[in-house]
Parts: structure tokens; C-alpha cells; sequence
């Protein structure tokens, strides 16, 4: 159990009253340390889904609220009139609360051996005329500190998917590569990318309040592109496993509810890639992409996500994340096999009226490398509907980086052209080229996050 605030200040008035052997056993003080007491291990019950629960919380603090007020009228010790308006406003007797804890402030206004109190009976009284902030579900759900914790998000939504050319020429010479990012006009391929389907399950235990384990998994599944091919982008799994570390208010703090929590993680995943191949100088036909096969993309790496959350209102959070994560680069092997290529070559010599045939050319050059790169944020309202129960809306943006990187060797460049000699510019000179690809999303969500257990 956590010492509050005011158990340090019930304590120095044990101290300072207990310097007599007079007041040793002096009722005022012992009814103050009660009602603290009761304050910290009861209040938060009241919000239970468990009847039996919440009426034996009732019970317990009802009590104490009597005791409490029995002890105040034989003694008249002002500080019990803070307790006694702090029992009322945690049975929701408001009109009492608001009472007795003025005439506690009115009483003490001027003096300063219970300066901090005071203070905290005012904003008491502040939350009372004002919106409850403190008080409400989203405080307790954001206390509870439990064991267990999970969350279950639905995401769908709409973004851009580019590839750009990668390879800077310097090896192949070739003027193709003008549209690569090392050459003279660098511009990327663009197709918009809707994710109809995404979900993300979250799971963690905490063997103490503020520390613990986790794994979440995401999976985001867009529409095919026409980027290079039909079977662009495809899905992606994200795997998050590692160490939580959060920070709680106080399960007994009235004061407006927040918490921090920080993930560090092993990273894994999942998805695939299709090279650009043709000339990626006129791509304005996207048809005009040759099929260069796939690959696909296993990484391992690290990752952090940093969350933060704080009350609107005695029913409403406003949530926030970011998230990053980095890969080992590796090598991939093919899944799929590239398309050949048809070519009209002549038959026998060259000249007008040479008979030409069909040859079928494959360019299929082993990769060098692969990377990966996700970064992303998020932000949200969340809605408890019992201690245990939260859900509501959230919008998510992200960049999923990838990468395959091929060696720049002009003996894998190709011609368009039945006359080879023609073949000196970038309107018939093709290759397979090392290709980044950015799938850049925003998605509105909708989620449920669950808990069970409490850490005392």
C-alpha cells in the first residue's frame, strides 16, 4: 500500500501531539489516522463491479464517516472536519463534502500548521464545482495498477505507397538511372494504399505496480497496388516482446489522473517486397513495371514506445504514443519467381525488313540486402465503463520503410530494342533496380482495453 500525502501528515500529528504523554491516546488523531486509512483502501472499491465489493466498501466507510463526526463533535479538532468532508465526497455526499471541507478552509486560512491540508481541501472543493476531474471512472481506471492488462484495436484507413530507385549509377554508367535517388531528377513511383484491415493485440502482465512484461502483435493488411505489381504491398506482422515500465499516480490521489508508460522490445517482422524493373524514368505508365518477383522480408530488431495519458474529464482520457523501430539488415531469398521477359530480336542480320522472333529473357540478379525502418504515433480518447473495462476512438499514423538493394552492374541491364545499338537512353534500357519502399498510413481505430487483478 502506497503512504499517501496525508499519512505523512497524520503521522506528524501523532508526533506533534503524542510529545505529551497527554495526548497519547488522543481520539481526534486516532479518528484522523482511521479515516486515512479507510480513505486509501476503501474509496477505490466504490467503483467495483463486484457488488459485495462495493457494499462492504460502503460499509466500511459509512462507518468511519460516523466515527469520524462523533469524534469532531466531542472535541471540536478542526482537521477532522478535512476528514470528515473527505469521507462524505467519497461516498458522493457532495453537499457535506463541499461543507465541511469550506469550513475546514475557512477555519485554517490563516494559520499554517495544516497548510497542506488546506490546499488539498481547495482543490477538493475546486474538483466538487467543477467537472468531477479526480473522481470519476477514467481516475480509477488509470489507479488500479492492475496485474493484468491487454487491449484489443481495430484500424482501417488510407495513405500512399512509393517506391523510389535507389542505385546511384556509379557502377553501371548507365543514364536510366537519372530517376534514382543519386541521379540528375529523382522522383518517386506513387499509388494511393487503403488498409481496409488492421489489428493489434496487446497483452501484459506486471509482477510489481510499476514494472512487467509485454508482447503485441499488429498485423496490417492494404489492398493490392498497381506498385510495381498486382501483388503490391502485401501484409505485414509486427511482433513486440519486452520489458513495461509505467508510472502511476498514487491509487488514493484526488488529484487529475495520468500515467506514463515506456516499452522497450525485441522487434520481429514480417512482410515482402516487389523490386521496381523497367525505367523508372517514364513510369507515368505504371503498366509498363516488369514483374521482377518478390521477396520476402523476415527482420529482427529493437524497438521502444513511449505512452502517456491524461483525464479530461471524471470519464474521459486523452491518450498519446510514439513508437520506433529498427532492423537488422539480411539477405533475402526469392519466393517468387520473376516474369521472363519477351523480346523481338532478328533473325540473321538487322536492316528494314529483317524477320524478327520472340526471345524470352529472365534478369533475375541475387539481392545484396534488405533493411527495414517503422515509426509512428498515435493519439486517442479512451472511455471507462468499469474499473476493469475502457474503450473508445483513436487515429494512427505511420511509415513502414523498406528496402532491397541490388548490385549496380551494368552486364544486368537489358535493351527494349530489336537493334541493340539503339539502346543508349532511358526509354529502352532496363534493369531490376534496388528499390525503397514507403508505406505511409493514417488509420482511425477503435479499441478495448481490459485489466484484471490489483496491486495493493
Amino acid at each position: 500500500m502506497s503512504v499517501s500525502l496525508r499519512s505523512l501528515l497524520s503521522c506528524a500529528l501523532v508526533l506533534l501531539l503524542g510529545a505529551s504523554p497527554a495526548y497519547a491516546v488522543d481520539p481526534a488523531t486516532e479518528a484522523a489516522l482511521e479515516a486515512d486509512r479507510v480513505n486509501q483502501e476503501h474509496c477505490a472499491d466504490l467503483y467495483s463491479r463486484q457488488v459485495g465489493t462495493v457494499a462492504q466498501a460502503m460499509r466500511t466507510v459509512s462507518k468511519t464517516w460516523e466515527y469520524v463526526s462523533e469524534v469532531y463533535e466531542e472535541t471540536g479538532a478542526p482537521y477532522l472536519l478535512y476528514w470528515r468532508g473527505t469521507l462524505a465526497q467519497c461516498l458522493g455526499q457532495e453537499t457535506q463534502a463541499k461543507r465541511d471541507l469550506q469550513a475546514f478552509v475557512d477555519s485554517q486560512i490563516q494559520q499554517t500548521m495544516f497548510a497542506s491540508l488546506v490546499r488539498n481541501a481547495q482543490g477538493r472543493l475546486r474538483r466538487i464545482e467543477g467537472d468531477g476531474v479526480g473522481l470519476g471512472m477514467a481516475a480509477v481506471f488509470v489507479r488500479e495498477g492492475h496485474i493484468f492488462e491487454g487491449a484489443f484495436r481495430y484500424l482501417g484507413g488510407s495513405g500512399a505507397h512509393v517506391l523510389w530507385c535507389t542505385d546511384d549509377g556509379t557502377a553501371s554508367g548507365q543514364v536510366e538511372n537519372t530517376a534514382c535517388l543519386g541521379g540528375l531528377n529523382p522522383r518517386p513511383v506513387t499509388d494511393v494504399a487503403a488498409v481496409p484491415l488492421g489489428f493489434e493485440l496487446e497483452l501484459e502482465g506486471y509482477f510489481a505496480r510499476f514494472i512487467g512484461i509485454g508482447a503485441r502483435a499488429m498485423v496490417t493488411n492494404p489492398l493490392a497496388s498497381r506498385v510495381p505489381t498486382e501483388r503490391s504491398p502485401g501484409a505485414h506482422l509486427d511482433v513486440r516482446v519486452g520489458p513495461r515500465i509505467r508510472i502511476l499516480p498514487p491509487s488514493v490521489s484526488q488529484a487529475r489522473a495520468g500515467f506514463l508508460r515506456v516499452d522497450v522490445d525485441f522487434a520481429a517482422a514480417f512482410g515482402r517486397i516487389e523490386p521496381l524493373a523497367g525505367s523508372v524514368k517514364y513510369h507515368e505508365d505504371l503498366q509498363g513495371f516488369l514483374d521482377a518477383g518478390s521477396y520476402p522480408l523476415v527482420h529482427a530488431g529493437v524497438g521502444v514506445r513511449l505512452e502517456g495519458g491524461v483525464e479530461l474529464g471524471p470519464g474521459v482520457l486523452l491518450t498519446g504514443s510514439g513508437r520506433f523501430a529498427w532492423f537488422v539488415p539480411n539477405t533475402p531469398e526469392r519466393s517468387i519467381a520473376p516474369s521472363p521477359v519477351e523480346l523481338y530480336v532478328p533473325i540473321g542480320g538487322s536492316g528494314s525488313g529483317t524477320e524478327l522472333q520472340t526471345e524470352t529473357v529472365e534478369r533475375d540478379p541475387a539481392p545484396l540486402s534488405a533493411t527495414r525502418l517503422d515509426v509512428g504515433g498515435r493519439v486517442g480518447l479512451v472511455f471507462p465503463v468499469l474499473p476493469e473495462l475502457a474503450l473508445g476512438p483513436f487515429l494512427d499514423v505511420g511509415l513502414q520503410r523498406t528496402g532491397i538493394r541490388f548490385p549496380d552492374d551494368r552486364n544486368e541491364i537489358w535493351c527494349a530494342s530489336e537493334d541493340e545499338q539503339e539502346c543508349v537512353g532511358d526509354s529502352l534500357s532496363r534493369k531490376v533496380f534496388s528499390t525503397r519502399r514507403d508505406d505511409v498510413y493514417a488509420r482511425l481505430g477503435i479499441e478495448v482495453r481490459f485489466g484484471a487483478g490489483r496491486h495493493e
